[in-house]
């Protein structure tokens, strides 16, 4: 699977988990630290704005699966949800991927590479704002 899809996907899955709603994505386990800004609609019709990467993620739920399709890397992946587990295929590598949903924490595990990676959500409201002060 595409490493660049990672986040967007995290972030989908967990919204379908937990329903969000969900602003950013965080790699890792912190709950500080860069994230990754997620906007849009995630529910029988996808369609997730992707700030880091300045791309769409769409898709549609065909009975229990997903079928995902990113414009940027013309990559398309199935990912069925079950409880708080997700699975799929990558359907161009056609290599497996699989994870879990933990509270805030998601793990993905990337069949194609043999990687395992972190993520954290940040719920709405969550982000930090930095502000800088105003001379009086």
């Amino acid at each position: 699977m595409n490493p660049d899809l990672y986040m967007g996907l995290t972030f989908i899955v967990a919204t379908v988990i937990h329903g969000g709603p969900f602003t950013a994505v965080r790699r890792g386990d912190s709950v500080t630290g860069p994230h990754t800004l997620f906007t849009g609609v995630v529910g029988a019709r996808i369609n997730v704005y992707d700030y880091g990467r300045s791309e769409t993620i769409s898709g549609h739920l065909y009975g229990a699966t997903y079928h995902l399709y990113d414009v940027l890397t013309q990559k398309s992946l199935q990912c069925t949800v079950d409880e708080d587990t997700f699975e799929g295929v990558d359907e161009g590598s056609k290599t497996p991927f699989f994870g879990r949903v933990q509270g805030l924490q998601v793990t993905l595990y990337d069949g194609e590479f043999g990687t395992s990676h972190d993520f954290t959500m940040v719920p709405e409201g969550h982000r930090r704002v930095t502000r800088r002060a105003v001379p009086r």
